[in-house]
């Protein structure tokens, strides 16, 4: 792992060196595949001495073992380790054994859906590290926390766990840390249309990420550029963001980053409307993303299909796509998938002529942008509400929500939406078709 993931050294036990012979591996390639190779057997281990009177073996290969699960989408096999070793560390005392039980299972839980869960986890490790004084534990008991607010669309509490972590790792002189925390931050500011305070955390993020050697967090400032840059509409330079993420994640066979950044570039395609390519990317990222039991991935695959067959007019498959969403999305508690369901829902509600239907689909996403603090979330639903007003002829009301959208997307300083009907230019002409 230390050959492997040489930039995560510090999160990982620090156990004898071996009496009996080692392979020898020279590079991050060659370390990965004794990994793969041996994975079977290292889990074998570690449940075996669960049992045994070698309990320790457990919790150090559950603490060792988890980027490489992370990164495998081995999540069952994680969260099995992780729940053994927590186990026994609360068993025999060990309080730094409990922290990295917990925030592993943290992080996966966080990876399946399961965010109060994962939120359980998180709070329970930063009790034992600020009780511990442990300012590793505490720091990256922060960061997991952040990351599921902001996924709950709790931004504010996100940026204060984010800047907390930041300032420890910044003290402590944790560069991975340091690298975490402001993607962390970043990603926070990008929900909320911040792009440009996003874009100064992404860069010195990819700088620190390409200083110490850190594949996983280079990708994810290049997938955050890259969702800025499509998301003002710079399409080519987003594709090369994308297209990086895509060849580092396959060179490391890093699952969960590859759906990400096949998610962006299908998202160019359905923008460009070169929907059978995008087509392709969605399909093989469901594919994926169920076999890994990645549920974000699988969210994307499914509203991606869902997009494309409203598009192409076939509404019944794009109502079911929807509803998967929405019902994943609800299972889960992730309100900003079930607007994305409820945005679908709308769109195509409005596509088949029933605008009354629509209008009740749009002004559930509105409620749920406006609780979550995203702007442009709230333009793609006031665009929508407008089109279906105008469909009704109350042209009063599509006149109110048309400004709505535009007043956002002005003030945002963006032209673009992540639906293709809601851009600046075609709200400013239907405005401007609008009688008096």
């Amino acid at each position: 792992m230390d050959i492997a993931h040489p930039y995560e050294r510090e999160r990982r036990p620090r156990v004898p060196a071996a009496s009996s012979p080692v392979p020898d591996l020279s590079d991050q390639t060659q370390a990965n595949r004794w990994l793969d190779a041996e994975l079977p057997n290292l889990l074998a281990i570690a449940r075996h001495a669960a049992g045994s009177d070698y309990p320790e073996h457990t919790w150090h290969l559950s603490a060792t073992l988890h980027r490489h699960l992370h990164t495998r989408g081995r999540n069952n096999d994680a969260e099995a380790i992780h729940r053994q070793a927590l186990v026994i560390a609360r068993a025999t005392g060990h309080h730094q054994a409990e922290l990295a039980a917990l925030t592993g299972l943290g992080d996966i839980l966080r990876t399946q859906g399961h965010r109060e869960q994962a939120i359980d986890q998180y709070r329970l490790a930063l009790e034992i590290a600020r009780g511990t004084g442990s300012r590793s534990g505490e720091l990256w008991a922060l960061v997991g926390l952040g990351d599921v607010y902001v996924l709950q669309g709790r931004h504010e509490q996100a940026i204060d766990q984010f800047e907390q972590a930041l300032a420890i790792a910044r003290q402590a002189g944790s560069h991975t840390g340091e690298l975490y925390a402001l993607i962390g931050l970043a990603w926070g500011h990008e929900w909320q249309g911040r792009y440009q305070q996003a874009i100064d955390q992404y860069r010195p993020a990819l700088k620190i990420a390409r200083a110490i050697g850190n594949p996983n967090g280079e990708m994810e400032a290049h997938n955050g550029l890259g969702h800025i840059c499509r998301l003002q509409g710079q399409y080519e330079e987003a594709i090369n963001h994308f297209e990086q993420v895509l060849n580092v994640a396959q060179a490391n066979g890093h699952r969960p980053a590859e759906l990400a950044a096949r998610n962006g570039l299908a998202d160019i395609c359905r923008l460009q409307g070169r929907h059978e390519e995008a087509i392709n990317y969605f399909e093989q990222m469901l594919d994926i993303a169920r076999a890994i039991a990645y549920r974000a991935g699988e969210l994307s695959a499914l509203r991606g299909l869902a997009y494309i067959h409203r598009r192409q007019s076939r509404y019944e498959r794009a109502i079911a796509q929807y509803q998967q969403v929405l019902a994943i999305a609800q299972e889960i508690g992730d309100r900003n998938w079930q607007f994305e369901a409820l945005q679908g829902l709308g769109r195509t509600e409005h596509a088949t002529n029933q605008p009354e239907r629509a209008i009740d689909q749009y002004r559930q996403a509105l409620e749920l942008a406006t609780d979550l603090g995203q702007p442009a979330d709230q333009a793609r639903a006031h665009d929508g509400i407008a089109h279906a007003y105008y469909a009704l002829r109350q042209h009063r009301q599509a006149r109110q929500h048309w400004q709505s959208a535009m007043d956002i997307l002005v003030r945002l300083d963006t032209d673009h939406t992540d639906d293709e009907e809601a851009t600046l230019p075609n709200i400013r002409a239907q405005l401007d078709q609008l009688p008096d």
